[in-house]
């Protein structure tokens, strides 16, 4: 079964995340940065997962070394596309996200599927 694949670091996953992977009418390979994050790349597969359980998505996940370029050649068999996205979707962002974590401002909470805020809320309980 072909995928649509996205790459990102998803630090954290957030709701512009998910219009985006629910945007395509396939199942997603959502391919995880293994970037220096405050949550490991193994931690935010997790909360990808429990997003694809609560969503209700097909969808499966990997981690790959940090990258700097997406290269491919001629006839290999799928697109490259670029998703837009309403302007709320686009304007969310993971890096205003972790401020307001930071700044112990809970309305990043709203910007981010409730998995995502369990996960994160109970980290901080550590």
């Amino acid at each position: 079964m072909k995928r649509a694949c996205f790459i990102g670091r998803y630090s954290p996953p957030h709701n512009g995340h998910v219009a985006l992977w629910k945007s395509v009418d396939k199942p997603v390979l959502i391919l995880v940065r293994d970037t220096d994050e405050e949550h490991s790349a193994q931690d935010r597969v997790d909360m990808i997962k429990q997003i694809f359980e609560d969503e209700n998505m097909d969808g499966h996940t990997m981690i790959v070394p940090d990258i700097s370029d997406v290269f491919y050649g001629r006839g290999v068999g799928y697109n490259v596309k670029t998703v837009s996205m309403p302007d709320h979707i686009e304007g969310i962002s993971a890096t205003e996200i972790r401020r307001r974590i930071a700044d112990k401002d809970i309305s990043w909470k709203q910007l981010v599927p409730k998995a995502v805020a369990k996960f994160i809320d109970s980290q901080d309980q550590i």
